[in-house]
């Protein structure tokens, strides 16, 4: 949101035609993804699949430059390293890769339920119009700064526990599930405040978390111990049930490779992610910025985050 608000701020002031200016709105959105994230190809593949839907060369080059800069300077003043720390990880050996494939089929149902429930929030908390939208918003924060208190894990950007998860923690079983469940429906929530916000770091903890917990389902009826799919499921998830939310299955499998530092479970994460597109697209789930953008006044811009 920062980036597109400083890139429409200063096309206004340099009076730039207004194709140009929606450029370098999408330019410094994207540059601001990849700050946030340290994933500046991520940044600029978001702004070229999602945000801008176009290829054209002009786009490309200030969306480029535009991430180069912004992430060069972060890494000045910041040092350089991963999001999430991620021990040496094997790649799965090939036997394993039809496990992943309907693991990325299951994330495509998962990705599109998640979006149903985004909605269905925000039309439900707008539709209380007897209370104020600054009282909807605080008591939504009230009750989020609870959890925060009796139950860190369920709220917040998911930063925490994706590290976790990535580091080799090990929940029990039902304790992953509950966490699951609870941030499926707490990210939702927040979203539906109507202030400002993003979606990318609770997705990418939601499907962490659906990864570690379709490993430990595998588990419990599988004759091997699949624990050390632990980690590359989780990596796959983040990048899964991001396509199958945003429909944007490059910017997914980037955005997770850049933030880890790990190109060992690449082909899996593929699979996976293709699939999840594919099957969230066969039940007609539409991309999630896609309905958002519907839901928007005509007089605000496009949703940037």
């Amino acid at each position: 949101h920062i980036g597109a608000a400083v890139g429409a701020e200063a096309a206004r002031r340099t009076r730039l035609p207004s194709s140009e200016a929606a450029t370098m709105q999408a330019a410094l959105g994207g540059a601001g993804l990849a700050v946030a994230f340290n994933a500046p190809l991520a940044g600029v593949l978001f702004t070229l699949e999602e945000v801008t839907k176009s290829w054209r060369l002009q786009a490309v080059l200030v969306s480029v430059f535009a991430a180069a800069a912004a992430v060069g300077t972060s890494r000045l003043l910041l040092g350089d390293h991963p999001d999430f720390g991620v021990p040496p990880v094997p790649a799965p050996e090939l036997v394993w890769l039809p496990l992943f494939l309907v693991f990325g089929v299951l994330t495509g149902f998962l990705g599109a339920g998640y979006n149903l429930v985004v909605l269905w929030a925000l039309d439900h908390v707008a539709a209380i119009r007897r209370i104020p939208t600054l009282l909807q918003a605080g008591s939504i924060g009230a009750a989020v700064g609870l959890l925060l208190c009796v139950a860190p894990l369920t709220v917040g950007d998911g930063d925490a526990l994706t590290q976790m998860l990535l580091g080799g923690h090990q929940f029990v079983l039902l304790a992953t599930a509950g966490l699951l469940a609870a941030r499926f429906l707490t990210g939702p929530l927040c979203y539906s405040a109507a202030v400002p916000g993003g979606l990318f770091a609770p997705l990418l903890a939601i499907g962490a978390l659906w990864g570690t917990l379709f490993v430990g389902c595998v588990g419990a009826v599988w004759p091997e111990d699949p624990t050390f799919l632990a980690i590359p499921m989780a990596l796959a998830g983040m990048a899964a049930f991001f396509g199958a939310t945003v429909r944007a299955p490059l910017t997914g499998l980037l955005i997770v490779i850049e933030m880890t530092a790990t190109t060992s479970v690449a082909v899996p994460m593929m699979i996976a992610t293709a699939a999840a597109v594919v099957s969230a697209n066969a039940l007609g789930s539409a991309p999630i910025y896609d309905s958002l953008r519907e839901r928007m006044p005509v007089s605000s811009g496009p949703d940037r985050s």
